[in-house]
């Protein structure tokens, strides 16, 4: 009898520690900054604004990326933008992602390819593909796969979107918000501070 009940006692202990590690695995996802690749649904699109000095009465240009296509772990983007005062949104570029090298490029050391697979620049109204010209940063400014950021975490008061804790700077100096639906998500970026020159981007808009 004393065998069985020690045995009992064995398995629920079992139990339990494997329910709190799958628990713990849980959060710990939920809190590392990563977008998850069903951020990006076909219409989806999220709107940053750059600003001069800082400054939020000096707006000097937005930038909008949108889904256009997703097939599989292959998403196509649309960039556009506009600049001082005008009223409305310029087709700049088009570029497709794939999402399999972000989950990859971050598990082996050296291994930096970019996850930018075919880019087109906006040429008289038509699409022009460009060869060799797909840049990572594209993405990776605006969206967050690497994993190691999640240690560096830090609280940033948020225009339009509150108190958030955000992970980051990355190796491009984004800072994106580490949980929540805009998880993965640019939240800001400072260009240039403490110069004459210094410029601060910011999430103006998620349409998920």
């Amino acid at each position: 009898m004393f065998f069985k009940t020690k045995v009992l006692y064995f398995f629920l202990a079992l139990v339990s520690l494997t329910s709190l590690t799958s628990s713990y695995a849980q959060d710990s996802n939920a809190l590392n900054g990563q977008f998850t690749p069903t951020l990006f649904k076909k219409g989806s699109s999220w709107t940053w604004s750059y600003y001069e000095s800082g400054d939020l009465n000096k707006l000097y240009s937005e930038e909008m990326y949108k889904v256009v296509k997703r097939k599989g772990q292959l998403v196509t983007f649309v960039l556009s933008s506009k600049i001082g005062k005008e009223k409305s949104f310029t087709k700049r570029h088009k570029f497709r992602v794939d999402l399999r090298v972000c989950s990859q490029k971050w598990k082996r050391r050296n291994y930096n390819p970019s996850l930018v697979r075919r880019f087109w620049q906006r040429v008289n109204n038509t699409w022009k593909l460009v060869e060799n010209s797909g840049k990572s940063l594209l993405f990776e400014e605006k969206f967050n796969c690497n994993p190691n950021l999640k240690s560096k975490v830090s609280f940033y008061t948020h225009p339009w979107f509150g108190e958030n804790y955000v992970v980051g700077p990355s190796r491009e100096g984004s800072y994106y918000f580490r949980e929540g639906m805009k998880k993965g998500i640019l939240s800001h970026k400072f260009f240039n501070k403490g110069t004459p020159h210094f410029y601060l981007m910011l999430l103006k808009r998620s349409s998920i």
